[in-house]
């Protein structure tokens, strides 16, 4: 296990190969070198059990075998003391099973590792099973995410999701898409699961998230359609728009829905990375309601070049997603900067009884560089 790579804050699920790591399920490249399906069995209440099939179709190339696999379950949806192994006894003679616990921001995950010949090319090996409690919103539990690394430079080389047996139409290949701010565009690719009869048409749009249309990515519609027999995979761009802000990493999701019906049929989550480098980290900032007053709060964690903060105030949640109608700057000059691991504080004295005031901190470097820390942003409502 000792190649085991884990990642902070995003689900990851590896198959780790002779040669390739590839995580759980399906592939962003058009040739679908692993699939893992799953089985959803209700065991009552909100127990149910995953069991699951890996698929190695060769396309990794001659030779290589699957060994080792983990299954992520995220916290927000399963509750991790009930995670429990139930994988059939022929299995058992030949994979070493764990259930490994979450770690900070890394979730709990199910791995499955075999010394011997693991799942060879062309070979496909059924009952690895989890029970476990589902606690999601959702009234059923869904399908979980991959990621595929090499396991020598741990460069991710694919990710996607689970499918479901006998599930069948257009599924995003990766649910979760992380792009540069400066990259341009980003490339997202939609497959056609469960069968290839029949023409299939799909719609797909992007909705504001963290980022906004205009603002952080230019908005996308459109149609993507098969022919009957077509099982390839399709795709379409979004154009991200950079900037010269430090503003932190934003999201926005794209959808897509049934022509006809308008139903969601999937969604797929993508981040611009900021690629303004930020010279100031927050341990906390906060804002707090006193008797005829509003007290800021915050607390630095490493200053590098720092002249000093600036306070934002708007009386709506809005201009985290673009609307900024409300938003003002409390500070006239700037509050200076104390170095690291200093706690910072700020009164806001002209407040309205029963109004909600959102706060946000920007901070100044020595080069007049501007720092937006949106990810900090704190609510009091005046007394």
């Amino acid at each position: 296990m000792n190649n085991k790579m884990v990642k902070k804050g995003r689900s990851i699920i590896q198959l780790i190969v002779t040669g390739i790591v590839i995580s759980h399920l399906m592939l962003t490249s058009a040739a679908h070198a692993i699939t893992v399906q799953y089985e959803l069995i209700p065991l009552g209440g909100n127990q149910y059990r995953y069991v699951y099939t890996v698929t190695n179709d060769g396309s990794l190339g001659t030779g290589i075998a699957v060994s080792l696999f983990d299954l992520v379950f995220d916290s927000a949806n399963y509750q991790e003391t009930t995670l429990a192994i139930v994988t059939s006894a022929p299995l058992n003679s030949q994979w070493d099973e764990f259930i490994l616990s979450s770690v900070l921001e890394v979730p709990a995950a199910y791995s499955a590792f075999s010394s011997t010949t693991g799942i060879a090319q062309g070979e496909t090996l059924s009952g690895f099973a989890v029970e476990f409690e589902w606690i999601g919103s959702a009234a059923l539990p869904s399908a979980q995410p991959f990621q595929v690394f090499d396991p020598n430079t741990f460069d991710l080389l694919e990710e996607g999701t689970t499918i479901l047996i006998g599930e069948s139409g257009p599924q995003f290949a990766i649910s979760t898409v992380e792009v540069a701010e400066n990259a341009g565009t980003v490339t997202l690719t939609v497959r056609r699961v469960g069968g290839s009869d029949g023409e299939l048409t799909v719609n797909y749009a992007t909705t504001d998230g963290t980022a906004t249309e205009g603002n952080d990515y230019v908005g996308a519609t459109g149609t993507l359609t098969w022919a009957d027999g077509d099982s390839s995979d399709k795709t379409f761009t979004v154009t991200i728009t950079d900037n010269s802000l430090s503003e932190g990493n934003k999201t926005f999701t794209v959808t897509l829905s049934d022509p006809n019906s308008g139903e969601n049929l999937d969604s797929a989550t993508v981040t611009i990375v900021d690629d303004e480098v930020t010279l100031v980290s927050l341990v906390e900032f906060s804002a707090i309601a006193l008797e005829t007053e509003i007290l800021i709060e915050w607390e630095s964690a490493f200053e590098l070049d720092n002249a000093g903060f600036h306070i934002w105030r708007a009386t709506g949640e809005g201009w985290k997603y673009g609307d900024y109608s409300t938003v003002i700057r409390l500070t006239v000059r700037l509050i200076p900067a104390q170095g690291n691991s200093t706690p910072y504080s700020y009164i806001d004295t002209n407040v309205e009884t029963g109004l909600t005031y959102y706060y946000g901190l920007e901070d100044i470097d020595l080069t007049g560089h501007s720092t937006f820390h949106w990810d900090y942003i704190d609510s009091a409502t005046a007394k």
